[in-house]
Formats: C-alpha cells, sequence, structure tokens
C-alpha cells in the first residue's frame, strides 16, 4: 500500500503549488467559519446586556467580514481544486494510455477489453477521491485544529487539553477505525466492479453468439450475481459511513458539553468574561467542521489504493517490443511511402499450419489473374468437411497480424 500511495503523490508533484492553494482557500474558508461562529456568539451575548451602540461596532464588522469571506474563500476554493483535480485525472489518463499503447497487441490480449476500459475511466476516476478528498482535506484539519487550539489557549490552557482530547479522536481514531472497517469492502468494490464492467462490455461484443450457443441464460445469471455481489459491498460502506457519521456527531456534541463543563467554574471564579462562554461553545463546533470529512476520506482510502494498483500492474508491464533509444540511421535516398511500405511487407516470411490429411482444406488461389490450373481446381468439388481458404485473404491476414504491433508507431522514414 505505502509503494501505490508514494506513487500517486510522485504523479501529483507537477501541480503541488495549485494543491497548495486549494489547501490554502480551504484553511481560509474553516477559519472564516470559526471566526463567523465566534464574533456572532459575542455579539449576542454582550447585545443581551444592552451596551452602548458603540460597543458592538467591531463585532458588527467582524460578523459582515467574516461573513463575506467565508463565501468567496468557499467559492474560490472549489474553483481551485476541481480544476487541479480535473487537470490530474487528464495527465494521469494521458500517462495511463502512454504505458498501455506500447503493450498492444501481444500483452494487452492478455486483459478483458471490458477490465481495461474499466481501468482506463472508472480507476482513473476513482483516484479523483485521493487527491480531492484525502490529501487536502489533512492539511485543512491540521491548520485548523491548531488555529482553533491557539484561540481557546488564549482564553485558558485547560480548554485547549481538553478539546485536544476529542480532537484526537475525531481526527485520528475514528478514521482509522473507518478505514479499518472498510477495508475489505472497498478493495472488493474495485475488483467487483471491474468484474462487472468487463461483463457487460462482453454481453454487447458477443450477444450474437451467446445467444447462438445458448448460453445466454447463463451469462445473465453470471451478470446478476456480479451485480448483487457489488450492491451487498456498497451496503456495507454504506453502513460504515452511517457509523462514522454517528461517531462524528456524537464526538461534536460530547466535545462541546466537556469544554463548556470546563469553562463554567472559570466564569464562576471570574478567570472568564461570562460572554465568552458562548463564544467557547460555538468555536468547539465550528473545530469540528475540518475534521468530519477526514473518515469518510479514510474509508474510501483502500478503495482508491486498489484502483492505483490495478493501473500500475498496468504501468509495470514489460511490452514484447522494445523500441530503440535512439532511431534508425537515416537512409541516403528517399523511397515513396507506398514503395518502401510495400517492400517492408513483401519481405516478410510467414507459415501456415499444415492441415491434417483427413480433411484437406481446398485452396481457392488468386482471382484477379485465374489460370487453367486455378478454372480447373475450381470446378473440383469440394468436401463438406473441408474448410475454404483464400490464399489471398490469408496472406493479408497475416500481414496485418504481424503488423497491427507497429501500426500506430512513427514511420522510420520520419527519422531520416
Amino acid at each position: 500500500m505505502k509503494g501505490s500511495v508514494w506513487r500517486l503523490l510522485a504523479l501529483a508533484v507537477p501541480f503541488a503549488r495549485q494543491m497548495a492553494l486549494a489547501a490554502l482557500l480551504g484553511f481560509l474558508t474553516v477559519a472564516s467559519g470559526i471566526g463567523l461562529m465566534a464574533t456572532s456568539a459575542y455579539l449576542i451575548s454582550r447585545a443581551a446586556l444592552q451596551p452602548s451602540i458603540a460597543d458592538l461596532q467591531v463585532a458588527i464588522v467582524g460578523v459582515r467580514f467574516f461573513g463575506i469571506a467565508r463565501g468567496l474563500a468557499r467559492y474560490l476554493e472549489r474553483i481551485v481544486s476541481h480544476d487541479v483535480t480535473f487537470r490530474l485525472l487528464a495527465r494521469l489518463r494521458v500517462w495511463f494510455y502512454g504505458s498501455l499503447e506500447p503493450l498492444a497487441p501481444a500483452r494487452s490480449w492478455a486483459f478483458r477489453s471490458g477490465d481495461l476500459l474499466g481501468r482506463v475511466v472508472a480507476d482513473v476516476e476513482t483516484l479523483e477521491n485521493f487527491y480531492l478528498r484525502v490529501l487536502a482535506p489533512l492539511a485543512v484539519a491540521l491548520l485548523s485544529s491548531a488555529l482553533v487550539l491557539m484561540l481557546l489557549g488564549s482564553l485558558d490552557a485547560r480548554l485547549a487539553l481538553t478539546l485536544l482530547a476529542f480532537l484526537i479522536l475525531a481526527g485520528a481514531a475514528l478514521p482509522l477505525l473507518a478505514r479499518a472497517l472498510a477495508r475489505s469492502a472497498g478493495r472488493g468494490m474495485v475488483q467487483a466492479r471491474s468484474e462487472l464492467n468487463a461483463t457487460f462490455v462482453e454481453s454487447t461484443q458477443g450477444l450474437a453468439d451467446l445467444l447462438a450457443l445458448g448460453a445466454g441464460e447463463e451469462h445473465l445469471a453470471r451478470t446478476q450475481r456480479l451485480g448483487r455481489r457489488l450492491g451487498d459491498l456498497q451496503g456495507r460502506m454504506a453502513r460504515v459511513t452511517g457509523l462514522e457519521r454517528a461517531l462524528s456527531g456524537l464526538l461534536v456534541n460530547g466535545a462541546t458539553v466537556a469544554v463548556v463543563a470546563v469553562a463554567i467554574p472559570l466564569v464562576t471564579a471570574g478567570r472568564l468574561d461570562g460572554a465568552n462562554l458562548a463564544v467557547v461553545a460555538l468555536i468547539v463546533i465550528a473545530a469540528f467542521e475540518a475534521l468530519l470529512p477526514l473518515p469518510a476520506a479514510f474509508q474510501a482510502l483502500e478503495t482508491n489504493v486498489e484502483a492505483a494498483r490495478r493501473l500500475f500492474e498496468i504501468v509495470d508491464a514489460e511490452p514484447e517490443v522494445t523500441d530503440p533509444l535512439r532511431p534508425a540511421a537515416s537512409v541516403t535516398r528517399r523511397t515513396p511511402r507506398s514503395t518502401e511500405a510495400s517492400s517492408r511487407t513483401s519481405s516478410v516470411s510467414h507459415s501456415m499450419p499444415r492441415p491434417s490429411a483427413v480433411s484437406a482444406p481446398r485452396v481457392v488461389p488468386n482471382t484477379r489473374w485465374p489460370s487453367a490450373a486455378s478454372r480447373a481446381a475450381q470446378a473440383a468439388p469440394i468436401p463438406e468437411e473441408a474448410p475454404v481458404i483464400s490464399t489471398t485473404r490469408c496472406r493479408d491476414s497475416v500481414r496485418l497480424r504481424l503488423t497491427a504491433r507497429c501500426a500506430c508507431r512513427r514511420p522510420p522514414w520520419r527519422h531520416a
């Protein structure tokens, strides 16, 4: 797992600045929310004492500022994070296709066409969660937790220590628990989805053969089994999601009650202003905004790692034919492309398997220039069990198969 994670991080290095900017904007969004909750609580508490309006001007301006800043920061964070995610996914698809193309057709035949399609589309899209919902929320949660602890520590250290215990539970213990519960289900979902996608593609491409051979019912039953398996795994993931959300709400409420319970004696002793009691409670609630996405991110981490493993399985495969590091030497005299291409294919030698003597196939020569011998051969009766083979079509088919490997390469004359 560690190797796959580090390789995914290496792919994101060219977008490190954009991802850092997205994380910074996410932190500003959470910080603005904390400031909005704190200033609004202070404004309401102070206004209940009916002071002069001049004493409330700073709090009123603060509510306006943090309210506008939160909306603006959230908008910019969404734009930057989604832009870098789409760019990263596009780079992943190009990188994966560039690694897949040299494997065709010799090594790609070992994989089902639907499975390859699922790796290119579904597995790459799965990695969106890794970059958008794992890396950025971790950085935002660390910065936001440090800010909240500094604010409560400036009021009293015991408030900060009490909140720190709940932050560790919500930011470390709960995500690890969610990952442990969803580990097997996450891997199974990726595998079941790939099997189902491959089966759907085979159903579409081989529908006529399935119906002709009477295997339609069996194939349909297999598809239904795979669908039920994927649905069961998704149900397990949904139950884990419900559990982690319930525990997250429990930790938020427990942290609020615990911090307020610690703050009340401080107010009674005169060490904390009574107007700040509501400020402390709302700051604690706002502090968990950055921690709530972490359990869901770690829950989907195993799914991301399994999708990355499937991509790296293709990327790490060695091609049967390796291009030279340096292009071929240039020729002194250029030849037309059609002439050179025909000379290359004409020099290819091939052999066909010799059929059995019992039912020898009837060979039909090239009908472009029929000779007397060929016309006599065509008039001879053909056994029913003997297949009919055209020498021209066989030769062309073999040549196409031999040249399919290098059909998408740069022709050698372009290096001249």
